[in-house]
């Protein structure tokens, strides 16, 4: 016999046959997010037990182009935009009065966040932004301020697209994952070298 948190887990309109073990959903446009279910079955003597996250993306987010920052200085960060069907480069905003270190999408919204660096050597620069896709423009005035310190700037950032994580490294940090609401971190893996970039691969690993 199967069993499943699924009644707590996800929102109503799903079908779980506890004979045969298959669960069925569709997904309405209001369900966007992550679910971490939990999949059990018992014989009455041993259980066994697997877990899966799923995902479901909105619909009207732009997964066929690719954003991306040519960081060149601290007053010089380009934001580019990438058409994956076209193989078509754009560049979107040529002002030179950003200091942007690393950039990525969120994998359900579809909103870009960017990691802002030390410009002048301020603490204060170092904050994580959303960058509108059509200008280019982030909105430093409602970003939330990181916590790391003098001597630390994030560099590369990718979010993680099982948990909706956002992920960074750079240089001095480790590797991180950072809070969405506060900024805050917490060290996932103890790395002394800088981190230029980072990557998931389809088995949720960095």
């Amino acid at each position: 016999r199967y069993g499943t948190n699924a009644e707590v887990a996800l929102p109503s309109g799903f079908i779980f046959d506890r004979i045969n073990g298959v669960l069925e959903w569709t997904p309405g446009i209001k369900d966007i997010g992550i679910y971490a279910i939990r999949f059990n079955v018992t014989d009455g003597l041993l259980t066994a037990q697997m877990e899966l996250n799923i995902r479901v993306k909105d619909l009207v987010c732009d997964q066929q182009f690719v954003y991306a920052i040519n960081d060149k200085g601290p007053d010089d960060s380009q934001f580019i935009k990438f058409s994956i069907g076209t193989n078509k480069t754009e560049l979107i905003n040529e002002k030179k009065n950003y200091d942007i270190e690393a950039i990525d999408t969120h994998p359900i919204s579809g909103e870009i966040y960017g990691l802002s660096g030390d410009k002048d050597d301020q603490m204060i620069n170092k904050k994580l932004i959303l960058i509108d896709k059509k200008t280019g423009i982030p909105n430093l005035t409602s970003g939330v301020q990181l916590d790391i310190t003098t001597g630390q700037e994030y560099q590369g950032a990718s979010f993680n697209p099982l948990t909706g994580e956002l992920w960074a490294g750079g240089d001095n940090t480790n590797i991180r994952i950072i809070n969405l609401t506060n900024g805050k971190s917490k060290i996932m893996i103890k790395y002394s070298q800088s981190v230029e970039g980072l990557a998931w691969d389809s088995l949720g690993r960095v």
